[in-house]
């Protein structure tokens, strides 16, 4: 049993889905300026997030979060054949060590989850003392996700995709068009703005908070 559904019948890792259309871009944002090759000094190193106990860590190319599970649960809510009399009461699943406990299942291990990695498909951009991690969707187009770091404080921010977004958007650029399926339900939105419009978007559309985390090391 891959230990991803484990965590899928234990409630251990939560993955929120958005019903708002996604905000993509036809290239990497700000259009007309440069990919950088590195994150800036500054910005490298780990950071422990406000909200869980997860470790966000940036290297000179890369971003990794990775989270630390140390929890018990009902040995019946994961499916497994497990008896004391099996290794000692001790099961090992993708590196992850559980250990049986009574009717309760003791799960220890860190679990990884890449983010960014500067690439061909994961362009990096600096602008206004801002990084925009822009990643290339399978359709080509792109997504971007705004980094901030003031007073030790990293936080990531992202366009949310609703309704009053996208026409706040929509006035602020002269270039839009919409995805849509067979049925004619539009499932994204894509903007080609120049350098000037994605100035005022700076200044105009609120992005949503999608984590923040205080630098340690």
């Amino acid at each position: 049993m891959k230990l991803k559904y484990l965590f899928l019948l234990v409630g251990i890792v939560l993955t929120w889905v958005s019903c708002a259309p996604d905000v993509n871009f036809t290239e990497p944002q700000p259009p007309g300026t440069k990919d950088q090759t590195k994150f800036k000094r500054r910005y490298q190193g780990d950071y422990q997030s406000l909200a869980d106990n997860s470790i966000i860590t940036i290297t000179k190319s890369s971003i990794g979060q990775a989270w630390h599970i140390d929890v018990k649960v009902h040995k019946d809510s994961l499916g497994l054949e497990f008896t004391n009399e099996e290794n000692g009461g001790l099961k090992e699943i993708d590196g992850f060590e559980l250990t049986l406990d009574g009717d309760s299942v003791h799960i220890v291990g860190t679990t990884n989850k890449h983010i960014f990695t500067i690439s061909e498909n994961q362009a990096l951009r600096y602008y206004k003392g801002y990084y925009f991690l822009n990643t290339r969707g399978k359709d080509g187009f792109w997504t971007v996700k705004m980094l901030t770091l003031k007073r030790g404080i990293l936080s990531f921010k992202k366009f949310s995709g609703t309704e009053a977004e996208i026409k706040e958007l929509a006035e602020l650029t002269s270039a839009i068009d919409t995805i849509k399926n067979e049925e004619g339900k539009i499932l994204d939105y894509s903007f080609q703005p120049t350098l000037k419009e994605f100035k005022e978007i700076l200044k105009s559309v609120h992005f949503n908070d999608s984590g923040s985390f205080k630098k340690i090391k």
